[in-house]
Formats: C-alpha cells, structure tokens, sequence
C-alpha cells in the first residue's frame, strides 16, 4: 500500500497507541509484515473486537519506527540518500539525539577495479545508515569530520557532497539492534532482516563508539538466545572491527549481555588479535 494512505488514515481500520503516539493505520498493511497482527485479526480477542491495541511497554519512538517501516520498508536512521523520501511520510520526524559531527561519506575506488565496498573500519561508507531526515524548513549546522587513516591503496576517492535532507544521528547502532529486537517481539520477519542490514552497514563507521557497546547489550540481552542474527552480527563486527574472535575466549559471549565499557577497552587491547 501507497506510503500515502499512511498519511492521509483514508480507510484506516485499526489503531495502534504507544505512549502519546497514536497511529491510523490498517490491518491489510500490518497483517502483511506481522505475524503477531495476523494472528491479532485472526482469532477472537479484544484488539479484533476495538479494532485497536495499546503498546505500554514498548518505546514510543521504536513502535513509530515500526509503523512507518510497514508502510515505506525503511525508518529513520536510514542513509543521507534516502532521507528526502522518507521525510515525506508523516511521523519520519521524531526526537532524536545528534552527533557532535557527522563522519566522511566517500566513495573508494582501487586502481582498474571500480567501485568497491568499504570493508574495513578505516574506510567510510557513503550509504551508512545513520541519518534522520529534518523536518521542512529546519536546519542543522552539524560539521563534518575531516577523514582519517586514509588506505595509500586506495589512490581515487570522492566524497560525497551532503544534501541537508538530514542529520547524523549519535546513536543510529543501538536503534537498529533495538528495531531487531522488536521485530523478533512481533513477529516481523522483514523488518528483522532489514534492521539487520542496518546494523551491518553502520557498524563499520560506529564501532568504536559508547553507541556499540549499548547495542552489544541490546541484542544479546533483548533477544531470544537461539535467534543468530543480531548476536552474530555483533560477533563478526568484534572479529572485522576489533580484530577479537569472540569465540575463542571462553565464556565471554554469556558476558555480552552486561557488555560494559571497561570491558569493551580490555577487548581492543586483547593481545591475540585476528
């Protein structure tokens, strides 16, 4: 369904409320992406019968991250190139806390081989998911870092010109281990694969941050033990990132759930590295 159905409620049939936030919404929409919905229009039960559920546990601003994804297939933080589009679906605009400054976005190109991903954290990725867009008419002065440990490979780079559709976010990993979470909650297999993505895509630029040791405490402790995913994606960037094979130390995965900083220092100087 057209993201402007979303925005206009014409035809809405069903209402979700989570803290002040109340969303039109409707069911064929929900239904489609959630298995938890489905079931909810299924069977018997109070939320079929009022046509509408209250979501007091959840946070507000994750359950409007989920709406608008159910209707537009992204959310906010989403990447600088798609924060135009996604600005234009009501609630894209919610609080957010920003970085102090945005990093590089740039395009690397090795000799003969054309375009290529960056792939490790020195390089910067032009499409990281870590904007929001801005609402019409407001306007940020958030500077850009000059870019750093700049690959002598990579002998072509160009970086990207900012549009001013958005704004760096200063926590764009947890909200994506956090949007995963709650997709496992209700049963929302897409949104869980593309949080995921957005976690992979990000981390690269963000691992070195506090944002990456609260998203390490999210997915391994908000998360069902036997869902891989997010836990595994956490693994991978602890191997890629900070060069630690979780796995070989034993029980430090069960610790990951109390990830704290003083632990995440005693990991970047573990002397065995990958």
């Amino acid at each position: 369904m057209s993201p402007s159905a979303f925005n206009s409620g014409d035809f809405s049939d069903f209402t979700i409320s989570c803290g002040e936030l109340t969303f039109k919404v409707h069911k064929m929409v929900l239904a489609s992406c959630s298995e938890f919905f489905s079931a909810c229009f299924r069977f018997p039960g109070k939320e079929a019968d009022d046509s509408c559920i209250n979501l007091p546990e959840d946070d507000p601003q994750m359950v409007r991250r989920m709406v608008i994804f159910f209707y537009h297939l992204d959310y906010d933080p989403t990447s600088e190139q798609l924060c135009n589009r996604l600005s234009k679906i009501n609630h894209s605009n919610g609080p957010a806390d920003l970085a102090t400054t945005a990093h590089p976005r740039i395009n690397w190109w090795l000799p003969g081989s054309g375009f290529k991903d960056a792939v490790q954290p020195c390089y910067y990725r032009f499409d990281c998911p870590c904007y929001c867009p801005l609402a019409e008419g407001e306007r940020t002065d958030q500077p850009t870092a000059p870019p750093v440990n700049i690959p002598p490979a990579f002998s072509q780079a160009q970086t990207m010109i900012r549009s001013g559709a958005g704004v760096q976010m200063a926590s764009p990993l947890t909200i994506h281990a956090s949007m995963y979470a709650l997709a496992e909650k209700y049963q929302s297999r897409c949104l869980m694969l593309r949080a995921l993505k957005k976690f992979k895509d990000c981390v690269h630029d963000h691992w070195n941050t506090p944002d990456f040791i609260e998203a390490v405490v999210i997915g391994f402790s908000s998360t069902q033990s036997g869902n891989r995913g997010m836990r595994d994606a956490i693994l991978d960037a602890f191997r890629i990132c900070v060069r630690v094979d979780i796995s070989k130390i034993p029980g430090m995965e069960e610790r990951l759930e109390n990830f704290d900083e003083p632990c995440f220092h005693l990991l970047k100087s573990w002397p065995i590295k990958v």
